[in-house]
């Protein structure tokens, strides 16, 4: 892996299960524990803040500060929200994300599949690393 990615640098997102309640809050997780292998400036964004539940009342709070829900409050004032699907894409391209961590029980929405162009399984955690299109 890390011969194969060794130039990748910068944003990328991560995707949890819908429904997932997380214990704290999606700002705490950190999916794709190998990145320190592949570049050292790497950071995910969680696309799931919107669909992922929250165990801690207090955490839904953070969730109004991540980016990607920011994003989406963004596009239903301007009226260009469709779906959190779409808005997932949009947010990939908006911000020329490269890659997308994927927990093992994620489902990757038809609107992001096709910006895939390589993926790799770990074989312990299940999660799913994907190289996304520049």
């Amino acid at each position: 892996i890390t011969k194969k990615y060794n130039h990748l640098q910068g944003i990328g997102a991560s995707l949890l299960p819908d429904g997932f309640i997380h214990p704290t809050t999606p700002l705490s997780t950190q999916l794709g524990d190998y990145l320190f292998l592949i570049a050292k400036r790497t950071y995910t964004f969680c696309l799931n803040t919107l669909n992922v539940k929250m165990a801690l009342e207090q955490t839904k709070e953070h969730t109004k500060l991540m980016a990607f829900t920011q994003f989406v409050n963004r596009q239903k004032a301007e009226g260009t929200f469709q779906s959190i699907a779409q808005s997932q894409a949009d947010f990939i391209r908006k911000h020329r994300i490269r890659y997308l961590i994927a927990s093992k029980s994620a489902v990757v929405p038809p609107t992001i599949q096709p910006m895939i162009t390589d993926s790799i399984v770990d074989s312990k955690s299940g999660e799913r690393f994907y190289l996304l299109k520049p």
